[in-house]
């Protein structure tokens, strides 16, 4: 489990222990947090707060250098440890820290009062690296006040809710500006009423880095129910606090706690708990995962310390220690517990059990870990289950009840007891072995071979269909899509397919229903593409105009051949409306699932031997449930739906998730509770299934490993479960979208004529060879094209592909967003988010589309496949291995003789060769003619340059004419923006049809261009504004406010925020207002991001370390306006130029 800690101590620790001599070593010390804690605990996020105590006794103390001497202290960790920790600014760098190996390290500050009320020292924090900021801790400040006594300090306790005084108004200011630097506002320490004022004028989500629940730990540092609600609905986050260790009881319960966990380790003396002290309530569905330590300590459980209550179908899975009556689950006991388990080994003194110190009653309960003892003894009592079985020493009833009870003991003399006592009273069914559990389902499995009994598994359903839904976004299954479309009528649930993977499902069930004769498939197809709303009776396929109606073929299909398998989806196709089935057909198919079945469950003999089908039973009822107002569909509905609950309360538990899950989504649909069908082990048919969700808590397990169907569909029972109960109970089939509206659907590249983007005019012909390499291997080895002189790599593309059993897709729009041969399909973020399609042109990355490079006879064209564009030099590393010697002699020889035109082909040639590998460099042997070319071009330039006076020289402007003059003949249309912008800055008339064809491509795409390549957006900004055109309405659509959000602006990288803040300049447009949650763009922010990603020497980088020549001019061009504030210039020591907008640094030069 993934561990955030959004607050510790550790700065200061380090910072006092180096002022007192004794230095510590954050690799490993004696204090909460370490490194080696870290790795252990499977940290990915921890807070480091520089803690300020205002009332600081040291002679000479201040605040602020307090304050920064611990941002001092962060610092030089992450510098030291830079191999395994890494800094946190932005929420991408957890994801890449995360990919790195890495662990995350987050600055935060604790007591805004070391800012002194100063909105600069506050910027400068922030530009330090602080990402939250408490603005209190105990002591009233310029800011706010705090929920502590009069007087502050260590004495917190008692301590009463301060409700009469908050923010003070510089506190406001603070507010406003920590949101508008995106710096978190922390409210942990900080008084009720300025809690409120906090809930009452923020925008944007809060935290409270460390702050228990009042009701269970009554404290006024802690938060109420009340509190906890607002910031849930806010987006905020509360991170759980380490209780007071000087407390009697770290935490009690006196009413009811239904799914609570804790995933933090404890400590203290008496009554300690991993999620309770002292439980005189009612506790269910709850866990505890932390570590629980309290070697001298009395009454001391993983779960709870003292249990006079009742606990059910909860776990523990820490280790414990303690001294007298110390359990893996609860240190003593004499309420009830019942279908619990402890895993963590355990170790104290006196009573000391694997699930309990003491304990009277308890049924289906197992302390798997093992026992030890240590210190010395005075009462002894050591068992694998308990230490003592009631007794009056502790005062437990001595009317004991243990039922189906295992614990794991290994004593001195080599015997297993189940517990330190004699039994007394009821003890059915004990059992003690002297082997460790580490997991529930080994639990389960040894309750189920002892005692035929089976413990309910614990998840959070909501948690896990939220987490399923988040790696679905990209997903390439058709099944999927349809349960994403599902999860998108949830109420509040925000993850969508990206319009890539909508596209890519598109095209390849498009292209599946031009071919396809399976009922099933078209089905399938039928469902699927109406769940993305479109309409299967307009299919237009790659290349074609003419339509495909795949409801029309479906229909058109013999319904007596269909299988009972198949025949549910055919149901559920029709359902939809656009298939429009007979009513003899539909009867047909009612029949033949009627002949398969058997006591009310499907399936099908072998061999003489009828085997259950679980799964087709369960399509069937949701197929079913749809044609109830026919006599023979209702008849069978009731007969399935009894026979199906029959089988599972027969059942035991199935073996999968998969049956359970489609039982659970056709149940639902014919308006039964699946939450009341029951197993024959007692637990529920959703518990069932949540048996089998990943450790990761993001998919289901099939055969103990990840499996992607079974992911499937336990996400589409959760999806219907969650709608169900979002219903009232009323009845709901998942696959019912005869409401979704539809429009036609294109396949990318639909309609497309065969050679079109600018046919040539020239009679003549040239040949050049094509050649396309996958991760897989070569597709194409060196073909022999010929194409009009004067083509582009489009034209040799497109007649390569010809005869060769590839398909592509986005080429005439100027690149190629997939190509697929045998089924394969790679495309653009098929393969990881920078993954897609490049081209060489004789083993030089051209950085034009492959519509406007023109080519000469005898080139090379290769396209290859990357997984991640950004680690290529010239967009990678694949790029330098497919260069050759032989690539560098023909752009050497291709020099000719040098004249004043020489220019670019020397270029390329020398820009080949420095990219070849040494071994390859050595093999060039016509190097010497590229540097005499070189040598003759300087002097030709120079000798022009002395003879014409630059004054003089104005073979440029004829070129320039000439040039804009050919660009004119162009057809402009939307992709051309580069074109259109240079035509229009030049005073060259843009025709009306480029703005006319720019408005169509945005209405047909809805308004999205993209949804990874911001950089779209801003480049059609740009040539709108250059036209005179408003980018804020562009056939309905606003095109700025795509440029709002942050985190998707920058998510391509340096490119997005670059273009985005020259977009927004180019006509001083102001930013529009992001979306509630998301990161708000500003240009503050973008000019932030920039220089962030400057490098040392000065430049910058698409990707690797060193400038290239292109983002060094794209990031002057952008930061060119921002060259004066003063707060900024005087931070960077240089008189400030008269802006209004950021000063670059000092290494800033052009």
């Amino acid at each position: 489990m993934k561990v955030f800690d959004l607050h510790c101590d550790t700065l200061s620790e380090l910072r006092y222990a180096e002022r007192r001599g004794e230095a510590k070593s954050f690799a490993a010390n004696d204090l909460h947090i370490d490194l080696e804690k870290l790795h252990k605990g499977d940290y990915m996020l921890q807070c480091f707060a520089a803690f300020v105590n205002l009332s600081d006794p040291t002679p000479g103390a201040d605040p602020l250098v307090t304050a920064l001497e611990e941002v001092d202290v962060f610092k030089r960790i992450m510098a030291k440890y830079s191999d395994q920790i890494a800094p946190v600014y932005r929420p991408e760098d957890i994801r890449r820290n995360a990919q790195a190996g890495k662990i995350s390290g987050m600055l935060t500050i604790e007591e805004g009062g070391c800012c002194k009320g100063s909105l600069g020292v506050l910027r400068q924090m922030y530009e330090l690296g602080a990402r939250m900021m408490t603005l209190t801790w105990n002591h009233e400040n310029e800011l706010a006040s705090p929920n502590v006594v009069p007087g502050g300090g260590g004495d917190i306790w008692p301590c009463k809710p301060n409700t009469e005084t908050g923010l003070k108004e510089r506190g406001f200011e603070f507010l406003a500006e920590m949101e508008r630097l995106h710096m978190i506002v922390d409210v942990s320490h900080l008084s009720d009423r300025g809690f409120w004022d906090i809930a009452e004028h923020s925008t944007r989500p809060f935290a409270a880095s460390h702050s228990n629940c009042r009701a269970l730990a009554p404290h006024c540092r802690n938060l109420t129910d009340e509190m906890i609600r607002v910031m849930a609905e806010k987006g905020g986050l509360v991170g759980l606090n380490e209780g007071l260790s000087d407390q009697e009881t770290l935490f009690s319960v006196a009413s009811a706690v239904d799914k609570c966990t804790a995933a933090v380790s404890v400590s203290g003396k008496e009554k300690v708990g991993g999620l309770v002290g002292e439980n005189s309530g009612s506790i269910t569905r709850s866990a505890a995962q932390g570590s629980v330590t309290a070697p001298d300590g009395v009454m001391v459980g993983g779960f709870a310390g003292d249990n006079s209550g009742s606990i059910y179908d909860s776990h523990a899975e820490g280790e414990v220690r303690g001294k007298s009556y110390t359990g893996g689950f609860v240190g003593i006991s004499d309420g009830t517990v019942k279908n619990c388990y402890s895993l963590g080994s355990v170790t104290g003194t006196d009573y000391t059990g694997g699930f309990a110190g003491g304990i009277s009653a308890a049924e289906n309960a197992v302390g798997a870990g093992l026992v030890s003892v240590t210190g010395t003894s005075t009462y002894g009592y050591t068992g694998g289950f308990a230490g003592r079985l009631g007794g009056t020493l502790a005062g437990l009833d001595n009317q004991i009840t243990v039922k189906n009870v295992y614990g794991n003991c290994m004593k001195p003399d080599g015997q297993w007891k189940a517990a330190g006592n004699s039994f007394t009273g009821s003890s059915e069914q004990a059992a003690v072995e002297g082997m460790k559990l580490t997991t529930w389902q080994q639990v389960n499995d040894k309750l189920m071979e002892l005692f035929g009994v089976s413990l309910p598994w614990i998840v959070d359903d909501t948690a896990l269909m939220d987490s399923i839904a988040a790696t679905l976004t990209e997903t390439k299954d058709g099944w999927s899509a349809m349960d994403m479309a599902a999860y998108g009528q949830l109420a509040g649930k925000t993850a969508r397919l990206t319009d890539a993977a909508r596209q890519n499902i598109m095209d390849l069930l498009i292209a599946e229903a031009s071919g396809t004769t399976d009922a099933g498939a078209r089905s399938r197809i039928e469902l699927v593409l109406r769940a993305l709303g479109v309409d299967s009776a307009e299919l237009y396929p790659q290349g074609s105009s003419k339509a495909v109606n795949n409801g029309a073929l479906l229909k058109a299909m013999d319904m007596s051949g269909v299988t009972v398998w198949a025949a549910p989806y055919v149901l559920l196709a029709n359902m939809q409306g656009g298939v429009k089935l007979t009513d003899q057909q539909i009867e047909t198919l009612i029949a033949t699932i009627a002949a398969a079945e058997s006591n009310g469950i499907l399936g099908s003999s072998y061999g003489g031997t009828y085997y259950a089908d679980p799964d087709t039973t369960g399509a069937a009822m949701a197929a079913l449930s749809a044609y109830t107002d026919r006599s023979s569909a209702k008849t069978l509905l009731d007969k399935l739906v009894q026979g199906a609950a029959n089988h599972v309360a027969g059942a035991g538990y199935y073996s999968n998730a998969n049956s359970g899950a489609m039982l659970i989504i056709g149940f639902i649909a014919a308006g039964v509770d699946p939450e009341t069908v029951l197993c024959a082990s007692g637990i529920t048919l959703v518990e069932d299934m949540l048996r089998y969700a990943n450790d990761a808590n993001n998919g289901f397990l099939y055969a103990g490993e990840d499996n992607a169907l079974a992911t499937e569909q336990g996400f589409r029972a959760l999806v219907a479960l969650a709608q169900f109960r979002a219903n009232g109970g009323k009845a709901y089939n998942i696959y019912d979208f005869s409401k979704t509206a539809v429009k036609p659907g294109h396949a990318t590249g639909s309609g497309e004529p065969d050679v079109p983007v600018n046919p040539p005019e020239e009679n003549e012909n040239i040949t050049v060879t094509v050649s396309i390499r996958t991760p897989a291997g070569m597709w194409m080895d060196g073909k022999s094209v010929t194409v009009k002189k004067g083509s582009t790599v489009y034209h040799a593309f497109i007649e390569a592909l010809r005869d060769s059993g590839i398909t592509q897709s986005g080429a005439a729009s100027g690149y190629v967003r997939s190509m697929t041969k045998g089924g394969v399909t790679y495309g653009e973020f098929t393969h990881g988010d920078n993954s897609g399609w490049l081209y060489k042109v004789n083993g030089v990355l051209p950085n034009v589309a492959l519509t406007q490079k023109k080519l000469a006879d005898g080139d090379d064209i290769l396209w290859y496949y990357t997984t991640d564009w950004k680690q290529d030099p010239d967009a990678g590393a694949m790029a330098d291995q497919s260069l050759t010697a032989a690539d560098v002699i023909k752009l050497i020889d291709a020099i000719g003789n040098v004249t004043l035109d020489s220019g670019r082909a020397i270029a390329a040639a020398r820009t080949a060769y420095n990219r070849l590998p040494a071994e390859e460099k050595a093999l060039v042997t016509n190097y010497a003619v590229l540097v005499a070319a070189e040598e003759t071009y300087a002097a030709l330039v120079k000798a022009q340059q002395e003879t014409s006076g630059v004054k003089e020289n104005t073979a440029w402007r004829t070129q320039y004419e000439t040039a804009l003059d050919k660009a004119g003949e162009n057809d402009l249309t939307f992709g051309g923006e580069w074109l259109v912008i240079a035509l229009a800055r030049s005073g060259r008339t843009v025709p009306d049809s480029y703005y006319d064809s720019v408005v169509k491509a945005v209405q047909d795409a809805g308004g999205e261009l993209s949804d990874k390549k911001f950089s779209e957006y801003s480049r059609v900004i740009l040539a709108l504004t250059a036209i005179g055109k408003d980018p804020a309405d562009v056939g309905g659509y606003d095109l700025l406010a795509k440029l709002a959000d942050m985190d998707k602006v920058t998510y391509q990288g340096l490119n997005g925020a670059i273009f985005a803040l020259i977009a927004l300049d180019s006509a001083g447009y102001e930013v529009p207002a992001a979306a509630e949650g998301a990161d708000q763009t500003s240009r503050e922010a973008l000019v932030a991001y920039i220089l962030d990603k400057q490098l040392s020497d000065g430049g910058w980088a698409l990707s690797g370390d060193s400038a290239d020549p292109d983002m060094p001019a794209m990031a002057v061009q952008a930061l060119a306006a921002y060259r004066g504030e003063e707060a900024v210039a005087a931070l960077h020591g240089r008189e400030p130029v008269p802006s209004t907008h950021l000063t670059l640094p000092k290494n800033y030069s052009v």
